[in-house]
């Protein structure tokens, strides 16, 4: 199994972009850490009701367990690559999904930073933010959420500098400017290969 992480700031639309190229054209199965959290929350199997009760609390999810809930989806899935979307996010549940990785044989070849520069700047174009300007009727909101994102994402890709290739991909379009980023997004996944 080789497997391969994707970040992506707030908003960065190339992030979508890419995720597209890597399981059209090259046959990766997504797995995003999101989805997994939903996916065992809204089924409430035995991760999932330990998963809320940690939510219900108002805590943050011990790493261990965000661990579990992603190595059982990992177990569970029948792909040879995965490109993994938005874990790990600490030191500490790359190191425990550096661990795994090497005990099962599994390849984690290289991590993408999908990287929007001057996140703030423009948003006001891409629907989802102004959808979500309107719902939380503050821009400040927005703000906070997407610096925030945006350093739990450059933390994770300094923690992954040591087990495997790094390549970030700036942007400045947040998806207005569509066509530039594929072709650039096609050229830097090519490139690599």
């Amino acid at each position: 199994m080789k497997i391969e992480i994707v970040y992506r700031d707030l908003y960065e639309s190339s992030g979508q972009l890419f995720i597209k190229q890597m399981t059209n054209e090259f046959n990766y199965c997504l797995l995003g850490y999101g989805d997994v959290m939903r996916k065992h929350l809204s089924n409430e199997t035995d991760l999932g009701k330990q998963i809320k009760a940690y939510i219900d609390k108002g805590e943050l999810i011990p790493d261990e367990l965000t661990f579990e809930a992603i190595k059982y989806e990992l177990i569970e899935l029948d792909c040879e690559n995965i490109l993994l979307k938005s874990y790990p996010k600490n030191k500490e549940q790359v190191k425990l999904f550096k661990e795994y990785c090497s005990n099962m044989n599994i390849k984690l070849k290289r991590a993408w930073y999908m990287k929007g520069l001057n996140i703030m700047s423009n948003l006001e174009k891409v629907p989802k933010y102004s959808q979500m300007a309107a719902k939380y009727k503050s821009h400040e909101h927005i703000k906070l959420s997407s610096e925030r994102s945006k350093t739990l994402n450059e933390k994770a890709i300094e923690e992954l500098r040591q087990y495997c290739d790094i390549t970030i991909f700036e942007s400045e379009s947040h998806g207005i400017n569509y066509k530039e980023d594929e072709q650039r997004i096609k050229v830097t996944i090519h490139n690599t290969r």
